[in-house]
């Protein structure tokens, strides 16, 4: 498709719609050719003459910045089935069910006084799911500016953010929220709960270090783990990066402990 071809289905597609042209009204690929023959979607609609829409998002209020236990599972989710885009236009949270979406939209509710900017279906290796996606600029540069790990997490060094470690309340309820992402539960008839999260083999040492945070936050509440261990995954086809697993298991004789100061909500 050259670009007269582009811009021809620009203006088609505005007419279809009968309102001015956002980047999401129109398909993903389309959307890349746009970006590719000129430079930037906005590019393409001002060579069709269209008129450009910048949205601004409002100024954080102090409230809104205060250190909360909703701060706290944002915070969490993101750092696990969560993501928080690179360019910080963005941040997600994906899910099988709908019951934690709604959860962690009204965390974002009472944190930051707005709610989801768009739902939908989500793929990824352990099957369909959906995303409740926030289209929010200052909200994104916050929560980056405060810890939460942004862009694609298996290639991106982060640890836990030190309001965190300092506040014994706030270590348990990220630690809950985490496991609710990354953490998983046998069926045995004496159970034993894991943790895993994967690693490029270039940051490995970065991905032990998190676990040894997480490690040492499990035993200021007096819950002991195993050995971290990690183990070789598959290369991802998207980028032939090599990754690896770094786990660790709760003690079995600290399981019970486990589930009933810190929950366990699967």
């Amino acid at each position: 498709m050259n670009k007269e071809e582009i811009i021809s289905d620009l203006i088609s597609y505005e007419k279809a719609l009968n309102k001015k042209l956002g980047r999401r009204d129109v398909p993903r690929s389309f959307y890349n050719l746009c970006i590719k023959n000129f430079g930037s979607f906005n590019n393409a609609k001002i060579a069709a003459g269209m008129k450009i829409n910048r949205r601004t998002c409002p100024p954080l209020s102090e409230e809104s910045k205060k250190y909360t236990l909703e701060l706290v599972r944002i915070v969490a989710s993101l750092t696990g089935d969560g993501h928080l885009r690179g360019d910080l236009k963005e941040f997600l949270f994906s899910s099988k069910y709908f019951t934690p979406l709604e959860k962690f939209n009204d965390d974002v509710k009472k944190q930051f006084g707005i709610s989801y900017s768009k739902i939908e279906r989500a793929y990824n290796s352990f099957g369909e799911g959906y995303q409740y996606r926030y289209f929010n600029t200052n909200i994104s540069k916050f929560l980056y500016s405060i810890g939460t790990p942004k862009g694609d997490k298996v290639i991106t060094s982060f640890d836990v953010p030190s309001w965190i470690k300092e506040d014994k309340k706030f270590m348990k309820e990220y630690i809950k929220l985490l496991f609710f992402c990354e953490g998983y539960k046998s069926k045995d008839k004496k159970p034993k709960i894991a943790f895993a999260m994967a690693k490029a083999k270039k940051l490995l040492k970065e991905g032990i270090k998190y676990m040894v945070s997480l490690k040492k936050i499990l035993e200021n509440l007096g819950i002991e783990i195993t050995t971290i261990c990690s183990n070789k995954a598959k290369k991802r086809k998207k980028d032939n990066e090599e990754t690896y697993y770094t786990r660790f298991y709760i003690r079995r004789r600290h399981v019970d402990k486990f589930i009933k100061e810190i929950g366990w909500l699967k």
